[in-house]
């Protein structure tokens, strides 16, 4: 099971919603087949989201519940913030109590009614609360992308940015190669990469690098990044990073 952890924007801009989500490496989780929802309401600041002090209240509140729906009988695995409420979502060994009080600071408490429902094969999560890939691409490149704007970096103009895959056999890079160019990616040259055919410093696979003329919005490069790994997973080959100059 992994820690970490994925803040998406989703919805619309008239109905934005927010939804934070431990990714899975595989799921349903053994024995937790009931999803439980916990469904907290907050003052709205001008924006429709909670306030700074309603933010503090609600994630008080649920590092709370957190600590009482324990692991192995509970799992936390994220909320859903909507204009006005905030829902956190856990699954069980058990259906929850139908009434929880939670003590989340000095003189103050609340009462909440968790509603629980079986979902053995983790229906929900699937469908509202597990990240997309281009939703993990643009968590992963945040960093790069930082890096890149304290450099002074404009993300809106275009530049070649390359982007590294790895293979097991020649045959499987050549098919990936082929399929790549048909959707618009060009590549280094050849020469450049390592392959266990090398005669000095063999590499135990073989590794190309696409080439892609393209803005570097985050937006734009986890669409292309998530591209790319669909593609390499599918020729059997795994998606190894990007990187590019710096366009001012």
């Amino acid at each position: 099971m992994s820690n970490e952890w994925i803040l998406a924007k989703r919805g619309t801009p008239e109905s934005p919603t927010l939804v934070l989500t431990e990714i899975h490496s595989g799921v349903p989780l053994e024995n937790l087949k009931f999803l439980i929802k916990i469904t907290l309401h907050y003052r709205q600041a001008s924006n429709g989201f909670a306030t700074s002090a309603e933010r503090t209240r609600m994630n008080k509140i649920e590092e709370c519940l957190r600590g009482i729906l324990l692991s192995p009988n509970y799992e936390y695995v994220g909320h859903i913030i909507e204009r006005g409420k905030m829902t956190s979502y856990f699954y069980g060994k058990t259906v929850a109590p139908q009434e929880i009080t939670v003590k989340y600071g000095f003189l103050k408490k609340t009462i909440v009614h968790p509603e629980s429902q079986p979902d053995p094969d983790w229906l929900f999560y699937r469908h509202d609360l597990e990240p997309t890939l281009v939703e993990k691409h643009i968590h992963w490149n945040r960093g790069l992308h930082q890096t890149f704007i304290k450099q002074g970096d404009n993300p809106a103009l275009p530049r070649p940015v390359d982007i590294a895959c790895i293979f097991p056999t020649r045959a499987t890079l050549q098919a990936f190669l082929d399929e790549a160019k048909s959707l618009g990616y060009g590549h280094s040259d050849p020469a450049l990469w390592g392959s266990p055919e090398q005669a000095n410093d063999p590499s135990e696979d073989y590794w190309c690098e696409l080439i892609k003329n393209t803005s570097i919005e985050p937006e734009t490069m986890a669409h292309i990044c998530a591209e790319i790994e669909e593609l390499a997973t599918k020729h059997g080959g795994e998606y190894d990073g990007w990187a590019g100059p710096l366009a001012t």
